[in-house]
């Protein structure tokens, strides 16, 4: 009995279980292809641009972002203070304590660690950009040295008048 079950239910045909209509097929191939257009646009694009484009062809999202402007400016002053806080307690190392979840305080830490990382890039690179050659500096690397001259000896002289050399007339063992 379990096997007339069985073969009735394998018994349908493949298609039938699978089958889509070809608009359906076709509206889901478009809604693929813009899915991989966004992704692509989010990815190569630049992010000024790509924040354009979304809001004007997306209006959900220029909604969206607008509510978060809106949210951020509602909470611009308490973040301002949290944050001179959150500096003011990272310049004591944490060391008092603080209504201020310590998740806060990592991520504190670190944006001071890499701020202070960009500054000290930028100021190493106005230096470098600032620079002013002088002519009596000299790059070690490529200045020119005067190739010391040996003597040459029996052997070398040897290979160099052999004609059946493997190495050629030209080079010689040092």
């Amino acid at each position: 009995m379990e096997k007339q079950e069985q073969t009735e239910i394998s018994s349908e045909p493949i298609d039938s279980v699978y089958a889509i209509d070809d608009e359906e097929f076709n509206r889901l191939k478009e809604e693929r292809q813009r899915e991989v257009d966004l992704l692509s646009l989010e990815l190569l694009s630049n992010t000024t641009q790509y924040r354009k484009l979304m809001s004007q062809n997306y209006p959900e999202e220029k909604i969206r972002r607008a509510e978060e402007t809106c949210r951020f400016l509602r909470h611009k002053s308490r973040i301002l203070k949290t944050f001179t806080q959150l500096l003011d307690e990272y310049e004591d190392n944490f060391a008092n304590e603080s209504t201020i979840p310590s998740e806060l305080q990592e991520l504190c830490e670190r944006f001071v660690q890499k701020t202070m990382q960009n500054l000290e890039w930028n100021d190493w690179n106005k230096k470098a950009n600032t620079y002013e050659y002088n002519e009596d500096d000299e790059d070690m690397m490529f200045a020119e040295k005067q190739p010391k001259k040996k003597k040459p000896t029996a052997a070398s002289v040897a290979i160099r008048d052999d004609p059946y050399s493997f190495w050629g007339v030209k080079i010689t063992k040092s």
